[in-house]
């Protein structure tokens, strides 16, 4: 079941994000939990159980899709994909969808970070349609770029 998030699922979201420390690191954290907080979000509950969200933000024309993770236990089943698709349904006069992920090409070596797992991400992205749009040079700092993602919905 796909419904808004809340206060409550707070320690779910955290509990999944701590699941995944090749893709988000602990700074990331109050981030998330701020975003989750203030932003429309989604999540996805199996059983009684969140297994996972997605928070984005609106803009006049544009929907910045800014934090999504599934339980690694309930990856490969559409949760994804219908969690974007939802909140793709929840927009009326955006025409773009976008996001930034980290360029798996410029993962540092030793980082905690895993390309492979990006370059999943990407996949992931283009598989539902989105399209390389920009790759911008240092955005996370210390070297590591980001890809901007992008579709249009109109």
């Amino acid at each position: 079941m796909i419904r808004p998030g809340n206060q409550g699922d707070v320690g779910d979201v955290l509990r999944i994000l701590a699941a995944w420390p090749t893709h988000y690191l602990r700074d990331a954290y109050p981030l998330v939990k701020a975003d989750f907080l203030a932003l429309p979000s989604r999540v996805f509950e199996e059983d009684g159980r969140l297994v996972g969200f997605l928070v984005w933000v609106a803009h006049a024309f544009e929907m910045e899709l800014l934090w999504m993770a599934v339980d690694p236990q309930s990856t490969r089943r559409g949760i994804g994909r219908q969690l974007v698709v939802a909140a793709m349904d929840t927009v009326c006069t955006q025409q773009v969808v976008s996001l930034k992920t980290t360029d798996p090409d410029t993962v540092p070596n030793g980082s905690t970070l895993s390309a492979a797992g990006f370059r999943e991400t990407v996949g992931f992205f283009q598989h539902l349609g989105f399209r390389i749009g920009a790759r911008l040079g240092g955005y996370w700092g210390s070297g590591t770029d980001a890809m901007l993602l992008f579709k249009e919905l109109r």
